[in-house]
């Protein structure tokens, strides 16, 4: 069987085609090929391989199998060309090939690698996991636009040692000396003599006495020893256990699932690991 090379063809270009002369199909003409790569001779799979005509117009197209083979039936005899791509190698077009009618043409195409590197995926998107469903109103509230919010992500990259660190960071908010040693109260800003104490809610429970308990207990004078029923914040939770933190620094900003007499002084609900399990 006489091996034929086709003009134009380099040895160091993307494709070098050998051509074999077949017997001729009875009624039908092939153009049927292998593709491989030009330097390790193995087939390659999987790659888009078209059948064009002369004027490189598009007629049929198809994919390698396993053994980089692919056929092309052609209706009528004439020039013709093929072009392949892989991602890993140069797409390569190749001279025009004649065929009689009822010949079977069979090419072996040869493609060479690409050197040039794919660029690095790009990031265009990205979305928080919400695995447990208690914290989906906290990111729906988040997207409303009213209030402040910190994020479990936000806490970390802070380390803070007490939850009010965090808070005293806030627009708007005033941290202050408590009542007992060390400890630190939470007003907001419009709160000029801490008289209008927030409403604090942990995992969506309102944890912090009424204003008018407090003033009835003063009133009474009530003994020490229920003093530490004042607690703060920082009693309440850690920033270690924190998932996420919401701020209503006003009865304007407060949402209706955090609504009473006294959201007028502002809200801060504070979700934690434990509550969203």
């Amino acid at each position: 069987m006489p091996k034929l090379s086709i003009p134009g063809v380099r040895a160091a270009a993307a494709a070098a085609l050998l051509l074999f002369s077949a017997p001729p199909l009875a009624a039908q003409t092939v153009l049927r090929g292998e593709l491989v790569d030009e330097h390790t001779g193995r087939p390659i799979s999987g790659a888009r391989v078209r059948l064009l005509s002369a004027d490189s117009r598009p007629l049929r197209g198809t994919l390698t199998d396993s053994l980089g083979h692919f056929s092309f039936p052609v209706r009528q005899a004439g020039a013709y060309r093929l072009h392949a791509e892989r991602i890993g190698y140069r797409p390569t077009l190749t001279p025009h090939l004649r065929l009689a009618a009822g010949d079977t043409l069979q090419v072996e195409f040869r493609l060479a690698v690409n050197a040039v590197l794919l660029a690095p995926v790009e990031i265009v998107a990205r979305s928080r996991a919400r695995a447990n469903p208690v914290l989906e109103g906290f990111y729906v509230r988040r997207q409303r636009g009213f209030g402040q919010f910190v994020s479990r992500e936000e806490i970390e990259q802070r380390s803070p040692f007490y939850l009010t660190d965090i808070l005293g960071t806030v627009p708007g908010v005033r941290v202050a000396p408590g009542g007992r040693t060390g400890s630190r109260n939470v007003y907001m800003a419009r709160s000029a003599h801490g008289d209008c104490p927030v409403q604090i809610y942990l995992d969506g429970a309102l944890v912090n006495r009424p204003v008018a308990a407090r003033r009835i207990s003063d009133s009474l004078r009530v003994s020490d020893q229920y003093a530490n029923l004042e607690w703060t914040i920082d009693d309440m939770v850690s920033p270690s256990s924190v998932e996420g933190i919401e701020i209503y620094r006003g009865l304007s900003e407060v949402p209706a699932e955090f609504g009473g007499p006294n959201a007028h002084c502002g809200v801060i609900a504070v979700w934690t690991k434990r509550g969203t399990r």
